[in-house]
């Protein structure tokens, strides 16, 4: 997880090893402020917070990780 500079936006990732998954957020985040991120992954859906609050989600085209 990390915030892309160029758009200000949270960026995460997971892979099984063989696929990678990559999911954006849809509200910028000001790298001079302080915001509670949380990305979760249940095996089916790919989800990220920003503050308490969904911020985006996706299904996933795999259900392991290594």
């Amino acid at each position: 997880m990390y915030i892309d500079s160029a758009t200000a936006r949270l960026v995460a990732i997971i892979s099984n090893g063989t696929d990678t998954l990559n999911l954006t957020s849809d509200n910028t985040i000001k790298t001079s402020d302080y915001a509670y991120v949380a990305i979760s992954f249940d095996g089916a859906v790919l989800r990220i917070y920003i503050n308490d609050s969904l911020d985006n989600s996706t299904s996933s085209p795999f259900s392991t990780l290594s």
